[in-house]
């Protein structure tokens, strides 16, 4: 309970109240990377964090490797990448790290593996069937596999090629329903989820399809993202798949979304503060949004998410994005034409407000005590 104070402008008569028991939806800023870049990969092993490669300026590509201990706040340098470069595949497999394709001037098939005990990396990998940029890449059940991209000069694929480490090689798969590239990728359950990116004539998309690698196998049957957009980060976190910035028909995006698998919906969550696109990870439960461009700036900027609880049982649903939840507009309004800037009842207090302090936005006087529910809020609260 946090009870009175003051604000720096008057004396606060105010009661709050904080559950522990109840999901965070909270961002938290922390210690800035050391090299300011976007279309980085990063990725969690054995509890620190791995930021590689990237773009630090327009056609300026980097191998920069630097990793980040959450626990102390502090970051180090690492050996940098053989290969300097941004858009490429990343993703762990047994403790190391492959970096897949990508872009340095010209589109990229090298693979390169990095030791994180040894600070070392190894080049002997062998190539992919074909030279992608803009590709994501996923590690299930001991094999990786990459998830679209781009070809020269411009052209995004659907393909889905597979690394077995037993036989040393890449095997082509079924290619993916929307042929798409810069998407979001994650996988839970054994399924690999791809999520949004953009189509080479079309723009950005808001598609999720789910890939099984058991039976080589695509199901088309989810329902969109809220936002169409490239290069949102994508992420699972305590069995739950978050979507999180990317860059949209407006711009650089902070919008932050969870997948209710029950329901096969998606849901708005806390925006993530800076509005980017991000290289994203998960570790021990949070979510790290790390550097990244905002549309002019090349960005140091980390962010820390604690998504809410396991479940959606207490998440709410804002559809159209007005700050209400759909149930309470519903329940006062009987539709969602209401977008929360209005003052329904005439008290001073916005429909906004009006759900904020559990008020009634139909009846100016909610208690009956003479006073309007403006003037409780404003003046007298």
């Amino acid at each position: 309970y946090i009870s009175g104070g003051h604000d720096n402008t008057s004396t606060v008569k105010t009661l709050q109240v904080f559950d522990p028991t109840v999901g965070f939806d909270l961002w938290l800023t922390r210690e800035r990377m050391p090299t300011a870049r976007s279309r980085a990969a990063a990725v969690s092993v054995n509890g620190e964090i791995f930021v590689l490669g990237g773009q630090t300026a327009p056609g300026s590509f980097t191998g920069a490797v630097e990793s980040y201990n959450p626990t102390t706040g502090r970051w180090t340098s690492k050996t940098p990448m053989p290969t300097a470069r941004d858009g490429f595949g990343c993703c762990v497999l047994n403790g190391r790290i492959y970096c897949i394709g990508g872009r340095s001037g010209t589109w990229l098939s090298v693979t390169e593996v990095y030791d994180t005990t040894t600070d070392t990396w190894d080049t002997s990998m062998p190539v992919l069937p074909v030279a992608l940029q803009c590709l994501e890449a996923c590690a299930v059940n001991g094999k990786i596999y990459t998830i679209g991209g781009n070809v020269a000069p411009d052209e995004s694929v659907g393909y889905i090629y597979e690394y077995d480490p037993a036989i040393n090689e890449w095997t082509k798969k079924n290619d993916m329903p929307t042929a798409r590239q810069q998407v979001g990728a994650c996988v839970l359950n054994g399924k690999i989820y791809v999520i949004g990116g953009t189509i080479t004539g079309s723009g950005f998309t808001d598609v999720v399809e789910c890939y099984d690698p058991v039976l080589d196998s695509w199901d088309t049957g989810f329902a969109k993202i809220t936002l169409a957009r490239e290069e949102p980060g994508a992420v699972v976190a305590n069995g739950n798949v978050y979507v999180i910035g990317g860059r949209g028909g407006e711009g650089a995006t902070g919008r932050v979304e969870a997948y209710d698998e029950v329901n096969d919906t998606w849901i708005i969550l806390n925006e993530m503060p800076t509005k980017r696109e991000a290289a994203c990870t998960q570790l021990n439960g949070k979510i790290y949004a790390i550097g990244g461009n905002d549309g002019i700036h090349y960005l140091r900027t980390v962010e820390e998410y604690t998504p809410p609880g396991t479940t959606f049982t207490t998440l709410i649903n804002d559809s159209d994005c007005d700050n209400m939840p759909d149930s309470w507009e519903v329940s006062n309004f009987g539709d969602l034409s209401h977008d929360g800037t209005g003052d329904t009842d005439g008290d001073g207090l916005t429909d906004v407000q009006e759900y904020q302090h559990s008020t009634d936005p139909n009846d100016e006087d909610t208690d009956s005590d003479g006073l309007t529910d403006g003037d409780e809020v404003n003046i007298h609260s």
